[in-house]
């Protein structure tokens, strides 16, 4: 059994935490127009400071934290460094706390997951979880390798025109945009023609949907750069 935080350990490590985002905020203002000082360096001398405190913070039972207390919270995580809070039982309302994926919340208390849809993962959830979000997460009408690129936020045009009208339907629900992968899908030509259009000209002629993919691009190459934006990239500090 893991030993339970109390509410004012975890002020003092949520105090702490919010002091090294701070200080990375402080040294960017402070340094900005300085050409020769290095931020990365002392960002990832912070990052791994934050880091250590987190990793610390997720070895207790955080069951007692109410969800109030998390207001605010920046949970940093990326590939190599996952947020497992699956041992923690923490009270998590996603709609208080900073998050951007890569993280294991099986075992916790969780809500407002609508408020992170673009990085939910099927993977990072206990089953009752998802079954009382079923909204939010595909139906079994969809394969893994679907599901794989879905939550994983690689779907591409092809994928789509490949699904049956109920699986277009379902979909188009749940959402969709938020799981494309930005650099192979069109998504000027899903915002000018609309999804079922798209898929149709898709499966009716390839080579007719890269010509108006073609065109349309053209005509809008700032509206690509800015869609594409580091907020579906996985984040530290």
């Amino acid at each position: 059994m893991i030993e339970k935080m109390t509410l004012e350990q975890f002020r003092e490590i949520k105090r702490k935490l919010a002091s090294i985002i701070k200080q990375n905020v402080d040294l960017y203002e402070q340094h900005k127009n300085d050409e020769n000082y290095n931020y990365d360096e002392d960002k990832k001398r912070l990052e791994e400071q934050y880091l250590e405190i987190q990793n610390r913070l997720l070895s207790y039972d955080l069951s007692d934290i109410p969800f109030a207390e998390w207001m605010n919270m920046k949970i940093i995580s990326d590939e190599n460094h996952i947020a497992d809070f699956s041992k923690t039982k923490a009270n998590i309302d996603f709609d208080v706390v900073e998050y951007y994926g890569n993280g294991n919340f099986k075992g916790c208390n969780v809500r407002n997951l609508d408020k992170i849809q673009s990085f939910l993962n099927l993977n990072e959830f206990d089953e009752q979880t998802i079954q009382m979000n079923s909204q939010l997460f595909l139906s079994d009408a969809f394969g893994n390798e679907f599901k794989e690129k879905y939550y994983n936020n690689l779907l591409k045009i092809s994928d789509l025109a490949s699904l049956s009208s109920e699986q277009l339907e379902e979909i188009k629900q749940k959402g969709f945009r938020e799981h494309l992968d930005y650099n192979a899908s069109n998504i000027l030509m899903l915002e000018t023609l609309g999804l079922d259009k798209v898929v149709l000209l898709y499966n009716h002629s390839e080579q007719e949907y890269e010509a108006v993919s073609q065109i349309l691009s053209s005509y809008s190459l700032e509206f690509r750069e800015n869609t594409n934006s580091d907020v579906f990239s996985p984040k530290l500090l």
